[in-house]
């Protein structure tokens, strides 16, 4: 059972090495970005679980609402078309969410003030 976790860990941790990488001028958790087009992650994310919340702090605190946004799928179809971005970027974006959320969601509540 470990190993199967490790792998998908590895696997997680390879997406997200392949299709994103720090700003380089900002650092931080909260300002990387998607190779792909150098979107911010945040920008990503809060255009996923933002879109139709009346409240950016509901959104981000309401764990059932983060759930359904992150595996709407033509929310991520139409995510990846406006912003010009593979599925795979895309992916990569809500596992590096996944993993720092604390950070994107710090940031999405400084935007949202």
């Amino acid at each position: 059972m470990a190993q199967i976790v490790d792998r998908e860990s590895d696997e997680i941790t390879e997406l997200i090495e392949r299709y994103t990488e720090p700003h380089p001028s900002r650092p931080g958790f909260a300002q990387w970005r998607v190779k792909e087009r150098g979107v911010p992650i945040w920008a990503l994310i809060g255009a996923l679980i933002l879109d139709d919340a009346s409240s950016a702090d509901a959104a981000i605190l309401d764990d059932a609402h983060l759930r359904a946004a992150l595996t709407d799928k033509q929310a991520l179809a139409r995510i990846a078309r406006e912003y010009d971005l593979s599925p795979e970027s895309v992916a990569a974006a809500i596992a590096y969410y996944q993993r720092y959320k604390r950070f994107i969601d710090a940031r999405l509540l400084l935007n949202a003030s």
